[in-house]
């Protein structure tokens, strides 16, 4: 199913996996995921790598794509239950299309908005 762009805030917000028109953000666990470089510059694929190679094998990288572009991106550690821990993610701020600049300006509004606090109050609110 593909989500529209207030769909795609809320899974953004939360951290999940989703699909869009020109949006997606996926999961890539230790050893499963090269790197997508798009339409990125040299400084930004040398930070999308950095994250890559600090990823260990309890943790994942959380990447959010517009077309095949990374957008934004973090690392989320493991752990024993269904919550992640959110730690904050990069944001991209190299110039792209329309399309693409409106995608990370929900990215920005949205995919930092809970902290690690507010994840648990979140989740215990929804119980």
């Amino acid at each position: 199913m593909t989500l529209n762009y207030r769909q795609i805030q809320e899974a953004l917000a939360h951290r999940q996996e989703f699909k869009g028109n020109s949006m997606s953000a996926r999961y890539h666990w230790h050893g499963d995921f090269s790197p997508q470089h798009g339409l990125l510059c040299e400084d930004e694929i040398v930070k999308l790598e950095q994250a890559w190679q600090s990823v260990t094998k309890f943790q994942g990288l959380y990447v959010v794509l517009s077309y095949e572009t990374p957008i934004a991106w973090a690392i989320t550690p493991l752990t024993t239950t269904s919550m992640r821990i959110f730690l904050p993610a990069h944001l991209v701020d190299q110039k792209f299309s329309v399309t693409t600049s409106k995608g990370q300006g929900y990215v920005k509004g949205n995919i930092n908005r809970y902290t690690l606090r507010e994840v648990f109050s979140h989740e215990e609110e929804a119980v």
